[in-house]
């Protein structure tokens, strides 16, 4: 009869195996060679986290090619939104954005927030009437194009589902379009363009 040795049956060398999911909780055990031979235990989630630290998790997009516009002096959603469940609340999340706007008069005002749930991100302190915001985008004329880039490294302080997404508002009297400019000339001078929004998981 044949013999099975220990590190044969802890390998499941003549035995059926079964199929198992680990979990972030589960409990790994293991010898350090360079400790003595101690036994340690650690959880998976503490092994990725001490083996991730500062890198990136996962990379999560939404675009959108169609086109909007708003006449609207406060803040309002531009269609462009993201969800992400980060893996531990101790990670940050980087977004990234790139909008491409139009407006009718290189004198106007366009306001654009990166909102995390319903909470604006590195918006200016508060100033008398001054409109706070992430980002503003001006000097762009009636037959022209810009693009606003925020970019903000976030705490969402939860392993929970946060979505993000970018909101935009104007200055009174002001147009404001995404991905076209204002004139629209139905011809090869005007354009049609895609905006986007990436969010980045960062390990602590």
């Amino acid at each position: 009869m044949a013999q099975t040795t220990l590190d044969q049956r802890m390998l499941g060398v003549g035995t059926a195996l079964t199929d198992h999911t680990i979990t972030a909780s589960d409990v790994i055990t293991f010898a350090d060679v360079g400790d003595s031979n101690l036994t340690k235990k650690d959880t998976v989630q503490g092994v990725l986290d001490l083996a991730s630290g500062g890198k990136v998790l996962q990379v999560l997009t939404a675009t959108k090619t169609d086109t909007a516009s708003t006449t609207s002096t406060s803040m309002g959603d531009t269609g462009l939104s993201v969800a992400i469940t980060p893996a531990s609340s101790s990670n940050k999340v980087l977004v990234t954005a790139m909008i491409n706007y139009g407006q009718n008069g290189a004198a106007a005002n366009t306001f654009f927030n990166v909102v995390r749930g319903s909470t604006a991100l590195l918006i200016g302190d508060a100033a008398s009437s001054r409109t706070r915001c992430t980002i503003s985008a001006t000097d762009v004329g009636s037959g022209n194009a810009g693009t606003a880039t925020p970019m903000i490294l976030d705490s969402p302080s939860t392993a929970s589902e946060v979505t993000y997404k970018i909101q935009w508002q104007v200055q009174s009297g002001t147009t404001a379009y995404i991905n076209r400019e204002h004139g629209d000339s139905d011809d090869s001078n005007a354009t049609r363009m895609g905006s986007s929004i990436i969010v980045m998981e960062i390990s602590a």
